[in-house]
């Protein structure tokens, strides 16, 4: 091997050892990345999900709700706004849009975000599972769309399986929510 072909080599190899050594470094970041946004999942969880109970709690000018309505969390924008009630019951989740908002399920970007981008895949998945034998039928997961005429009235979520699964169905309906609330108030 001439000198040429050496310094090439040796080139080669330290170009190896920095790239070794930037994979083991964005590892590291990427894990701390992951962590950190764990820990963000964690706390808008804590922040933004209050239990009746809790606010019964720490509200005295609010009256006791009845036992029943004890797993019904409030859906509300950044700014307040109540978008929607959560009434959670065993491995079924309801979401019931504040009567007030009126929304339709024409309105984008329910049908094309909410149902084909989030709640269609996580069902199609479930079935998947169950065609494979990982799961019973009676645990797939499942959705029904409830309305009135266009009127959505409620969205009933069977078999939601994790709280980390919640968290996301929950965040994309408020997104949802939102976005279908900014467009029906545009086009008023």
């Amino acid at each position: 091997m001439n000198t040429s072909d050496e310094r090439l080599i040796t080139r080669l190899m330290d170009l190896r050892m920095y790239l070794d050594q930037r994979i083991n470094d964005l590892n590291i970041q990427l894990e701390k990345v992951k962590s950190l946004y764990q820990l963000l999942d964690e706390v808008i969880l804590a922040r933004s999900f209050y239990r009746a109970s809790a606010i019964t709690q720490h509200s005295p000018r609010q009256p006791e709700l009845p036992p029943e309505k004890l797993d019904t969390v409030p859906i509300k924008t950044s700014a307040g706004l109540l978008l929607a009630h959560l009434h959670i019951q065993d491995d079924e989740v309801r979401i019931v849009p504040a009567k007030e908002l009126a929304l339709s399920v024409k309105t984008p970007p329910f049908q094309s975000f909410l149902i084909d981008r989030i709640l269609g895949p996580m069902r199609d998945g479930s079935r998947d599972e169950v065609h494979k034998g990982n799961i019973a039928p009676t645990e797939a997961f499942s959705y029904d769309i409830i309305t009135d005429g266009d009127a959505l009235e409620s969205i009933v979520i069977h078999n939601y399986i994790s709280r980390k699964r919640l968290r996301e169905i929950v965040s994309s309906t408020r997104w949802t929510f939102e976005k279908m609330l900014e467009r029906a108030t545009a086009s008023r």
